[in-house]
């Protein structure tokens, strides 16, 4: 699921250069004759970037792409042309993941400042990317509460007004999956709200709503999504970059 890995930085005068290479078969990306330049007791920044095929051509959606600098294969010249080989501290990267599409989770203000039943106790929007439509299969909710409960919690399309899903409460979190995933076009934006029955909030009562992360790669989790790469096929929302867990909070 890879096409090339570029290397940017710059040389001596400031100029930016950029050096590329496919990988080997050992899934090594090896660059000699580089003019990086850095200075006498400073630092400079080399910027590496893997391209990725189109999900059309060779490449698997899900499939996760790291980066690390070999330490084994280092070499660097100082100003007398004497080379140095030791790299220590030198960690890989992040992990990243092949999508065809991604989707953005925006948290949306409430119409009411005291939970009740008729209100929407969260809002939410789901923005797939304009790369592709995504499938939105499951969501979960964090429940914090103090001297109030929720239940009977659902799902509602805000657009259509119709109830996608029944919640299933377990401590103090609220599950929805719905029947059928909810298809967002490229480009397009959904809004949905959690509603549910609010017991017994008075004085001294709090309560605070919002959507659960995962913590660990799956497709099982708290949030299942699918960018349609292969159609049933899901994901939970782990390492989703545009993912809120921005809470609505009530107090009285």
């Amino acid at each position: 699921s890879t096409t090339q890995v570029v290397v940017s930085y710059k040389d001596i005068n400031g100029a930016t250069k950029t050096a590329s290479q496919v990988l080997s078969g050992s899934y090594v990306a090896a660059f000699t004759g580089l003019t990086m330049y850095v200075p006498a007791d400073d630092q400079a920044d080399l910027n590496i970037y893997v391209g990725t095929p189109l999900l059309s051509s060779s490449g698997a959606s899900g499939n996760a792409i790291k980066v690390s600098l070999s330490s084994s294969s280092f070499r660097a010249v100082d100003s007398s042309n004497a080379a140095t080989t030791v790299i220590s501290g030198v960690g890989g990267s992040g992990t990243f993941y092949v999508r065809k599409s991604i989707p953005t989770f925006a948290m949306l203000s409430v119409s009411s400042s005291v939970p009740t039943s008729s209100s929407a106790l969260y809002r939410f929007s789901v923005t797939a990317d304009p790369k592709g439509a995504i499938d939105l299969k499951k969501v979960t909710f964090n429940l914090a509460t103090t001297s109030t409960s929720v239940t009977g919690t659902s799902l509602v399309d805000e657009a259509s007004g119709l109830s996608l899903g029944e919640g299933v409460t377990t401590g103090t979190t609220s599950t929805v999956t719905l029947g059928t995933a909810q298809q967002i076009a490229a480009g397009a934006t959904k809004t949905y709200a959690l509603y549910g029955t609010v017991n017994g909030f008075t004085t001294g009562s709090s309560l605070s709503v919002s959507l659960a992360s995962d913590t660990t790669p799956g497709s099982t989790g708290n949030t299942l999504w699918s960018d349609r790469s292969t159609v049933g096929t899901f994901s939970n929302g782990y390492l989703l970059k545009n993912f809120t867990t921005n809470a609505t909070s009530y107090s009285k």
